[in-house]
Parts: structure tokens; C-alpha cells; sequence
């Protein structure tokens, strides 16, 4: 019996541990020595956290940092003149960039250990800025200054910068890359003088695209998933609210709302297939600004999801970059033990990128998304939620999936089985069908619903 009691305080002892290693978490990353810190970007495990800290208490100057847990905040600007400012880094946080002041002028910059900073493109010798880098670290986007003091989209890559067109008016910037690093986005004047979202294909064109306005008459793409078919920013919308924006080729740009109050701006999306998970900001209906996540067609305060991590007076402000898998999120937020504004780093514990069903926060909704790719050939992929059952006030707990050609026949049945409340993805495969109009059909008890997607041979 004293056997059996102590195999069972043992097994009590290491669930309690493993639950404690593997909690949510909140890390303020602090500062190098001023008031002020913010992260705008992390590796995808989390454990490199890259932005800009003011350096001495009360001083204007600000430094780019590297921050892992080991080494606290690192400040990588040695050239003691000026600003700087780090923006991006690779996936396995090796290489950062950003711009520093370096030799009288604002210049775009690449770090790594070994190398410190070095400084990337100039036009006309005038100051350029790095923005975003692809996963792997070896295309960097930004823009830089030319001497009409017009800005020019610029890619950097195997050592070559290359300057860029604008969509017909006198600016273009470029704010970020696709995770494959095969698309760029960011915001350009157009022949009207208005600002406009663009897109550009790396891999088969240098052309802008156009991604159009909520209604509006400026729009600014601020990063792209996974290859650039899912991307994200912020709009105006007819009477030049701005509003959160999240585009996709099959439904254009979707407003994603606002915490309830008048605006919002969306920074970063998770680099999967559906590109599903976005973070921003955006004020509550007191106008206090507060950062949020954006998920399963629902936008939420991220300072109500994690209320205990925060203590009183704390609070997540803004929301700028996401791990690829949805796990990790940094921003800046009002540190009240310090009664600083720092950076953080937030761990959700929570992964997009696979089915999971150990959410913390499980879907209250049925919901099912647009198929990826589309247009596909010859296989595709479609997500969907599950929500309790007993919340949703949907009797039954089958899930079917079908898929129908243009006069209704059923071809397909991809799901018919019961299922728990989370997140699931399911492929098709349409290698015997012929090209066309298909549409797929989620129904779970009275609840249904139907997409359409396009099958291209």
C-alpha cells in the first residue's frame, strides 16, 4: 500500500511539473537602460525577440536589441551615433536587419553574429530602410530614398539590391516577404496619388498588384503568409475609417472589425496554408488601445484572453509579429511593475499549424473556411471548426464534408464521422475530376454551410 501511495504522489508530482513547463506565459523583455522598449518580430520558436529600446533613462536614442533568454536584451548598434532600429529576423533568428545611422546616413542593415552590421541598399546615396526578411534570411525587402526624396521599394538578395517600380505615382515601400520569400508587399501611390496595398510575384514577375480598399481611398499591406496568398494590413473604408484588413485571391480583402471602437490595424499573419491567425491593434469602445488576435472570424482582446498572466495595471498595447505557427506573439504593452512601456513576449502555448484540439480557447462557433489553393490542381485543402456543441446550441455532433459539381451531383464525401470541438483540415483530391466548379458542403446537426472552389487542369 506505501508502494502504491508513493507511485502515486510521483505520478501527482510529475503531472504538476509538466503542466507548470508547458503553461502560458507572459515575458517582459525589459529595456537597454531607457523608459521604452518594443519588439516588432521573433523566431519561430520563440526564442529570439528582436526591436528597439531606448538606452538611457530619459534620452531620446534608440538602439536596435536581440533578446534571448540567456542573454537578455543585446544591443546590436555599436556605431554610438543615432537611431536604429531592427524590424525583422530569419526563423532560426540568426540574422537580423533594420536601419541604423551609419556614416551620416539612415541605411538599411544585415546582422549576424559574426558579421555585426552591415549596411545594405542606397539610391542615389541617400537613406534606406530594411523592413522584412524571408525565413531563411537571404531576401531582404525594405525602401530607400532617392535625391527627389522619393522612396523606391527595394529587394535584397545574394548580395544585389534591386529597386523597384511604384504602381504609377512617385513612392513605393516595401514592408514585408512572403515566408517562401517568393512575394513582397507594401504600399505605393498610384497614378491618382492614393495609397494602395500592392503585391508583387518575385518568381515570375517584378509587376505591382494592386490590392484594392475597403471602400476607401488608401489601403497599406504590412505582411504576407506563408507564399503570399494570404496577406494583411490595414484600410480605409468608404467614409476613411481605418480598419484591419486581411486579403486572399478568392475574397479580396475582408474587414476584420475592431475591438469596439473606431479603428484597428493588422501587422502580422501566421505563415501556414491558411494564414488563419492575425495580430494587431485596434482601441475598445473607451478608445483605449489594446492589442489583439484575430482568429476563426472573430476578433478578441488579447489583454481579456490572458487577463492572469497580467497583473494589475498591465497591459498588451499592441501586437506586432506572430511565430509562423501561431504560438509565440511580441509586441508593446505598459509593464506595471516597472511603470515602463515594453516589449513582451507572449506564449499562447497554442499551435495553428497542425490539427489541434487542445486549444485553450475552443472554437464558439462552427466555421468553414475557404479551400487552399484556389484555384487548385489537382489537390486542395479545406479548414474548419468544431465548436462545443452544448455552447453553440447546435443539436448533433456529425460532421459531414461533401463536395458537389455545378448541377448539385454529390462527388465526394471527405468527412462523415463524429468529431471533438477544435480545428481540423481535410484534402481533396481531384486528380479523376475535370476542371471546373465544385462546391463543398460542411453540415453538423441543423448547422450548414457551402463554398465554392475552382478545380483548373
Amino acid at each position: 500500500m506505501k508502494t502504491l501511495n508513493h507511485l502515486a504522489l510521483l505520478i501527482l508530482f510529475m503531472i504538476i511539473c509538466t503542466d507548470q513547463s508547458n503553461s502560458q506565459s507572459l515575458t517582459w523583455l525589459g529595456t537597454l537602460g531607457g523608459s521604452v522598449s518594443a519588439a516588432y518580430d521573433v523566431s519561430a520558436d520563440g526564442k529570439v525577440v528582436v526591436g528597439t529600446s531606448a538606452i538611457n533613462e530619459g534620452s531620446s536614442f534608440m538602439r536596435a536589441f536581440r533578446w534571448t533568454d540567456s542573454t537578455a536584451m543585446q544591443n546590436l548598434d555599436s556605431l554610438g551615433a543615432g537611431n536604429s532600429f531592427a524590424y525583422g529576423v530569419s526563423e532560426d533568428g540568426t540574422i537580423v536587419v533594420g536601419d541604423a545611422s551609419i556614416n551620416g546616413f539612415i541605411r538599411a542593415f544585415r546582422w549576424t553574429d559574426s558579421t555585426s552590421l552591415v549596411g545594405l541598399a542606397t539610391l542615389d546615396f541617400a537613406g534606406s530602410y530594411a523592413k522584412g526578411i524571408s525565413a531563411n534570411g537571404s531576401k531582404i525587402v525594405g525602401y530607400a530614398q532617392n535625391s527627389f526624396s522619393q522612396f523606391r521599394a527595394f529587394l535584397w538578395s545574394n548580395i544585389t539590391n534591386q529597386f523597384l517600380e511604384t504602381l504609377g505615382g512617385n513612392r513605393s515601400v516595401a514592408f514585408a516577404i512572403s515566408r517562401d520569400g517568393d512575394v513582397m508587399v507594401g504600399e505605393s501611390l498610384n497614378s491618382s496619388n492614393q495609397t494602395r496595398a500592392f503585391r508583387i510575384n518575385l518568381d515570375t514577375s517584378l509587376t505591382m498588384v494592386e490590392l484594392g480598399t475597403l471602400g476607401g481611398n488608401s489601403s497599406v499591406a504590412l505582411s504576407a503568409g506563408l507564399d503570399g496568398s494570404v496577406i494583411v494590413g490595414y484600410s480605409t473604408l468608404a467614409g476613411e475609417q481605418t480598419r484591419a484588413f486581411r486579403w486572399n485571391f478568392s475574397d479580396g480583402m475582408q474587414d476584420l472589425g475592431t475591438l469596439g471602437g473606431d479603428w484597428s490595424q493588422a501587422y502580422d499573419v501566421t505563415k501556414t496554408n491558411f494564414g488563419d491567425v492575425v495580430v494587431g491593434q485596434s482601441p475598445d469602445s473607451s478608445g483605449q488601445i489594446h492589442a489583439f488576435i484575430w482568429k476563426l472570424g472573430t476578433m478578441q482582446d488579447l489583454n481579456k484572453i490572458y487577463t492572469s498572466l497580467l497583473s494589475d495595471g498591465s497591459l498588451l498595447t499592441i501586437a506586432n509579429a506572430i511565430t509562423p505557427d501561431g504560438r509565440y506573439i511580441v509586441g508593446k504593452g505598459t509593464n506595471a511593475a516597472t511603470g515602463r512601456s515594453e516589449a513582451f513576449l507572449l506564449d499562447t502555448e497554442t499551435s495553428t499549424s497542425v490539427e489541434n484540439n487542445s486549444l485553450v480557447n475552443l472554437p464558439e462557433e462552427f466555421t468553414l473556411l475557404q479551400n487552399y489553393p484556389n484555384p487548385f490542381n489537382p489537390s486542395t485543402t479545406i479548414k474548419y471548426s468544431i465548436p462545443n456543441v452544448t455552447l453553440s446550441g447546435v443539436e448533433g455532433s456529425r460532421v459531414q464534408i461533401k463536395v458537389y459539381d455545378v448541377l448539385g451531383n454529390e462527388v465526394a464525401t471527405l468527412i462523415n464521422e463524429e468529431k471533438a470541438p477544435g480545428v481540423y483540415s481535410v484534402a481533396f483530391d481531384a486528380s479523376r475530376f475535370s476542371s471546373g466548379v465544385y462546391f463543398y458542403k460542411l453540415q453538423s446537426g441543423t448547422f450548414f454551410e457551402t463554398k465554392k472552389m475552382i478545380l483548373l487542369k
